[in-house]
């Protein structure tokens, strides 16, 4: 005989006076789905849709309208919604290109992308971004220079002498300064400012109060001589700068330097020995000197 009582289960009571309170109260019910066969219906159909070049907005659409039906099966939706996501992106880019001229706006679409798994509408996209966005490197670079090409030998005809004696160094930091900005359209007064501005701080060079504020005020000259230099030999010939102060204007300046450096590397190879009758002979080594000769009184 089955005894029923030893099976699992709980009693019901009649409703009375709670019959009332359920009034209203409406119940709905989802027909039950298979959501494992959903997914792998979904994934087929968007597998086409990342193998393929061609968009298909319409069937993207449709995919995200019956990814609604998964439900319980929250790492299942999450990858179809990662995946439309992706191809999303990659519609948008596509559609954006044809319109898009800028370098900024072409680095957003390349970085709207690049999360995106690789798939040949993908790789399609970056290849072409890619062109475009060297070409327009290309473009730039080729309109500042010649807009510094065009103001250089503007200012060489027009900006008279001030801005010639600053020498080639002195002349190209110039122009590059007032290129900086593209939306300032530089005159030939702004490069005689300029001019007269970089003149003056050579001039305060003799203002300097010890040899770390003058070795700071070079650092800010466009000194080609003094740049190439090592911190030790450029304390060496802040130094003699600081003693001699005879310099005039930047490329004056420039030109003692690198005096003052080949002096330095010179003294530097000198052989001091006695000679045999017991006085100090030095000897030299001609190929430093820059005549490669040496004039005896």
């Amino acid at each position: 005989m089955f005894d029923y009582t030893a099976l699992p289960g709980s009693s019901g009571y009649g409703l009375s006076e709670e019959r009332d309170q359920m009034k209203g109260i409406y119940y709905t019910a989802l027909e039950g789905r298979d959501e494992r066969r959903v997914y792998n219906e979904l994934n087929e159909r968007l597998t086409c849709l990342e193998t393929d070049t061609t968009l298909h907005e319409a069937d993207l659409a449709t995919i995200e309208e019956d990814a609604s039906a998964i439900i319980i099966s929250i790492e299942l939706i999450e990858e179809i919604q990662l995946r439309m996501d992706w191809m999303n992106r990659l519609y948008e880019v596509r559609h954006s290109l044809s319109s898009t001229n800028t370098l900024s706006d072409m680095e957003r679409l390349r970085s709207l992308i690049a999360p995106v798994q690789t798939c040949p509408l993908k790789a399609l996209l970056t290849a072409e971004l890619e062109n475009r966005i060297t070409s327009l490197l290309v473009e730039t670079k080729q309109i500042k220079k010649s807009a510094f090409d065009e103001l250089m030998e503007q200012a060489i005809e027009q900006a008279g002498e001030g801005f010639i004696n600053l020498g080639a160094a002195g002349r190209a930091h110039v122009v590059e300064k007032l290129l900086v900005d593209p939306g300032v359209v530089a005159s030939i007064d702004m490069v005689q400012q300029a001019s007269t501005d970089l003149e003056r701080q050579v001039t305060e060079l003799h203002d300097a109060v010890s040899i770390e504020d003058l070795l700071v005020k070079l650092e800010a000259l466009p000194l080609a001589a003094f740049t190439l230099l090592s911190e030790e030999e450029k304390g060496v010939v802040a130094s003699k700068l600081e003693k001699a102060s005879v310099w005039q204007g930047l490329a004056s300046l420039n030109q003692m330097i690198d005096q003052l450096d080949r002096t330095d590397a010179t003294l530097k190879e000198l052989e001091v020995t006695k000679s045999e009758y017991g006085k100090i002979a030095t000897a030299f080594d001609v190929s430093k000197l820059d005549s490669g000769k040496i004039r005896y009184h």
